[in-house]
């Protein structure tokens, strides 16, 4: 799978274009190259801010909680392919809403032709919750394949005059990263520049899903006795951590006010992925003291635990952005970002 990730930002940045002692400083705004060396620029810092609306592909997920008609045999409540079951949630892609975050630039010239630069974004985490009770009636269970059978098959959650009960679903994902490294002059006239940066590159991408039921047995005649609580768990949370190096050509180009700016990239490391998986169940008997065992319903003695492996990866990335400097020292700016982050 891979995760495509887009953004659209924005920027309003103040910058010096007045060089001392030289004729630019007599011209008009669109008169004098924004792009020319200027050795005044030496040792000061300049530091960026960025508005992010980010969009990411979701992560695809098997149906979750679903439901069926009243009329429905105990043994087909929920069943995927039953003519009467509705997916209630899942079945989707999950975590694929806009959201906002924030991307700060910090940069210096250091010589006439080299500059250190570096950058971060954080992305709002996104998060997506379901949650359903009832006392029977309408039916609630947690579909599944039998690992004995290979059919469908489903947990019932609550069932007329078997089970009551609540389920709950709350997924979440977040994304952020940096990159610090230094920039080279490759080229440059009156209007445009082209350089290169190389540097360190960390992005990290997680996503979360935690299930929890809490039944309660309403069967008069069943074998599970009158009033015994069920309390069940599973959670489970992937983490990529991408490490390596970036290339990035720069390459900006000026008509009058108006400043193009691509930026073409590809970062080659490690995906360090980690995946966990865990899972409870809770008995509480009515008189008796509770029980617990490890496992929940997805989460199985077969699977809990945590498994990490790492492979090489390449990480493209392209920003195009559009600006136009409004009056001398203020500058407004609109881009879009597309970036490919391999998780498997």
């Amino acid at each position: 799978m891979q995760r495509i990730i887009t953004l659209i930002f924005l920027t309003l940045t103040t910058v010096n274009n007045s060089v001392a002692g030289s004729d630019c400083d007599a011209l008009p705004c669109d008169a004098c190259p924004i792009y020319e060396n200027r050795s005044s620029d030496l040792n000061q810092w300049n530091v960026q801010g960025q508005y992010l609306m980010w969009w990411t592909n979701g992560a695809d997920s098997p149906a979750l909680v679903t439901t069926s008609g009243p009329a429905s045999l105990r043994s087909q409540a929920g069943v995927i392919g039953n003519p009467t079951t509705q997916v209630l949630y899942g079945d989707k892609s999950l975590n694929d809403e806009m959201r906002s975050g924030v991307r700060l630039s910090i940069g210096r010239a250091i010589t006439n032709h080299w500059n250190l630069h570096s950058e971060g974004f954080y992305v709002g985490d996104d998060n997506d919750s379901f949650r359903e009770s009832s006392t029977g009636l309408p039916i609630l269970a947690r579909p599944y394949v039998s690992a004995q059978t290979r059919t469908n098959d489903s947990q019932l959650v609550a069932f007329p005059n078997v089970l009551e009960g609540t389920i709950a679903v709350d997924t979440a994902s977040h994304i952020f990263g940096f990159e610090i490294g230094a920039s080279s002059l490759l080229g440059e006239d009156r209007n445009t520049r082209v350089s290169m940066f190389t540097g360190y590159r960390f992005i990290e991408f997680e996503d979360s899903v935690a299930i929890q039921e809490d039944l309660e047995s309403i069967d008069l005649g069943g074998v599970v006795p009158l009033g015994t609580g069920f309390s069940v768990n599973d959670d489970f949370e992937a983490r990529n951590r991408f490490h390596g190096v970036n290339f990035r050509l720069d390459i900006a180009k000026q008509v009058d006010r108006w400043n193009l700016t691509f930026q073409p990239s590809l970062a080659f490391g490690s995906m360090e992925r980690d995946l966990t998986i865990s899972g409870r169940t809770r008995t509480q008997i009515p008189g008796l003291a509770p029980t617990f065992v490890d496992g929940g319903l997805l989460a199985q003695p077969t699977n809990i635990g945590n498994e990490s492996s790492s492979v090489f990866t390449v990480v493209p990335e392209f920003r195009f952005m559009l600006g136009r400097e409004l009056r001398r020292g203020i500058r407004f700016d609109v881009g879009y970002t597309f970036l490919l982050l391999p998780e498997t």
